[in-house]
């Protein structure tokens, strides 16, 4: 808020000398760019990194305004901005679920090599299914599937129609949901872990396959 209002009560109150806001839907908001600088202090680098992938998809508008801000903004006294800067110079314009960056972030946890991103799985010339993440040599498919899309009814049947068709076709897919990424995160790991393992076993016992 613009220094000199603390009327607000029973909220924690920041004033800043350099008061913004735009207009969304009607509604004045914080400009994204903006918001993001302020919320790299009070959250951890997960939670930073899924509302930057949130805000990106609002356009490189506010891609262009975060990188210009980060330039003019002094790191001294301002915790978490190194680490916005980190996450930007890394940012390779993919946009990502915030459920997908969190799997992501325990497949790396797990110590398996780098999967794939949305990788294209195709079976005799025919297209199959866009995957989140894949080890194409161990023919081994991992999706972040959110309530708020895989439950809708023709979503499902996309989903159930891909799965049979990567199943004949020699895939092996594991679906990951946000419980189990954000609840027990150890034994999803032990899991994908025990998975790869076995389809590079397997892989190995094809004939051409190396």
């Amino acid at each position: 808020m613009p220094r000199g209002h603390r009327h607000v009560t029973d909220v924690t109150v920041h004033e800043t000398r350099t008061f913004e806001r735009e207009l969304y839907k009607g509604m004045p908001v914080t400009p994204l760019s903006r918001t993001l600088l302020d919320l790299a202090p009070v959250l951890t680098e997960l939670e930073l990194e899924m509302a930057m992938d949130s805000a990106m998809r609002f356009g490189r508008r506010c891609l262009h305004a975060l990188e210009k801000r980060l330039k003019n903004v002094r790191q001294h006294g301002r915790t978490g901005i190194q680490t916005l800067r980190e996450l930007l110079e890394a940012y390779d314009g993919t946009l990502d679920s915030a459920l997908e960056v969190l799997v992501r972030k325990l497949l790396f946890a797990a110590g398996l090599p780098k999967p794939a991103v949305h990788y294209e799985v195709w079976h005799q010339r025919r297209f199959i299914a866009n995957v989140d993440f894949a080890w194409p040599r161990a023919k081994l498919v991992v999706q972040a599937h959110g309530l708020k899309f895989h439950l809708n009814r023709f979503r499902y049947r996309i989903d159930q129609r891909q799965q049979t068709q990567m199943l004949a076709a020699g895939w092996r897919p594991v679906v990951i949901t946000w419980d189990e990424a954000h609840a027990r995160p150890a034994e999803l790991i032990d899991c994908v872990r025990a998975t790869w393992e076995r389809c590079v076993r397997e892989a190995t016992l094809l004939p051409g396959v190396h």
